[in-house]
């Protein structure tokens, strides 16, 4: 998925590009989903001009999330004992539950 967000972050410049409908034409094999990532698998998108988050649920009930931005890099975040995985592009920044 990441590397989809950046493929069209590459074609524009900018992340707000890459919604569900762009991402999946990218990437086919995936599925992007407009909201909360409820269905295990499904990735919910946020995006903004420099920063693009991906979030999934696990079949166990862990919500794995991925950060791109242009200006800090990729950072990676789990949050086990999730009912729902959403991809807010306001939440990682300062978190230390946020890895690099």
């Amino acid at each position: 998925g990441l590397v989809a967000a950046k493929v069209i972050f590459t074609d524009n410049s900018d992340y707000t590009a890459a919604t569900s409908a762009a991402l999946a034409g990218v990437e086919p094999s995936l599925t992007f989903a407009g909201t909360s990532a409820t269905d295990p698998g499904a990735l919910d998108v946020a995006t903004s001009v420099d920063t693009v988050t991906m979030a999934s649920l696990s079949a166990t009930g862990t919500c794995y999330r991925i950060r791109d931005s242009s200006s800090e890099g990729t950072t990676y975040a789990d949050d086990p004992g999730s009912s729902s995985c959403v991809a807010a592009t306001g939440d990682a920044v300062g978190d230390p539950s946020w890895g690099g």
